[in-house]
């Protein structure tokens, strides 16, 4: 006799799901890993400012020094860590998410860069900071790793990690 127990599993090979945007967790049921831990694994998120005016368009980068990386999740956020603002001019390996002020993935192939621009709300000046939950594979991911300026890059990983964007 042969017993084959099927479990759930929430994977997204074209992206995350609307549930995602909540609270940036891939569905996947496995424990998540620190914004630390990601950093030291390779995974950078970076902005090219914090402030912005009306219409103003920001660069965001999710790129690795190390290991590629299968899938991401960039989300927006104000200084009252609500949604903000908009991506725009998405590559090719990315897509806009219906319901948040995100970008998501749109395959599972390995990646090691992913550009996107973000544009600020018509009517109103802010400060804006990301955060992306990247994954190296389906059991390893590294969630709301904060984003750091350019300069920023060149402090000790526990430094960027621990101290992302500040207003």
């Amino acid at each position: 006799m042969l017993l084959l127990w099927v479990g759930q599993c929430n994977g997204h090979a074209s992206g995350a799901d609307d549930e995602a945007c909540k609270d940036l967790y891939p569905s996947h049921g496995y424990e998540a890993k620190s914004a630390v831990e990601g950093y030291a694994e390779g995974y950078r998120l970076v902005q090219d400012k914090v402030d912005y005016k009306p219409n103003d368009i920001i660069t965001v980068t999710l790129y690795t020094v190390g290991v590629p990386f299968k899938a991401f999740l960039i989300k927006a956020f104000d200084e009252d860590d609500k949604d903000v603002g908009q991506f725009v001019q998405l590559g090719a390996h990315s897509r806009l998410m219906p319901n948040c002020s995100a970008v998501t993935h749109t395959h599972p192939e390995e990646k090691t860069n992913i550009l996107a621009h973000w544009r600020a709300p018509k009517d109103r000046r802010g400060k804006v900071h990301f955060k992306a939950t990247v994954l190296k594979n389906f059991s390893h991911f590294y969630h709301a790793m904060p984003s750091t300026l350019p300069e920023e890059e060149l402090r000790s990983p526990d430094r960027v990690a621990s101290a992302p964007v500040t207003y």
